[in-house]
């Protein structure tokens, strides 16, 4: 893979950031890096929906973001919505 794009870090940010990026480049190649092999933190997250209001809501990303709790568990968000990515 020749990457368009390199994420490090694939928490929150790095996945939000990861998504709306293929939403309004789909042609771009992303790689993404990850120190652990599979989601581990534990740490919970609270969602002010405003800071949702600008972003690309295309090909079912609104109903996604629509349906993430005001508190949400890290480790719960990156095995749920990294498979998206992906996709």
């Amino acid at each position: 893979m020749n990457p368009d794009i390199i994420f490090i870090g694939a928490g929150p940010i790095g996945l939000l950031g990861a998504i709306q990026l293929k939403l309004t480049s789909p042609d771009k190649n992303i790689l993404m890096f990850e120190k652990y092999p599979e989601p581990t933190r534990n740490h919970a997250m609270y969602v002010d929906y405003t800071a949702f209001g600008k972003m690309d809501r295309s090909n079912g990303f609104g109903e996604l973001l629509d349906s993430v709790p005001a508190k949400v568990i890290i480790s719960d968000l990156e095995k749920n919505y990294v498979i998206m990515l992906f996709q």
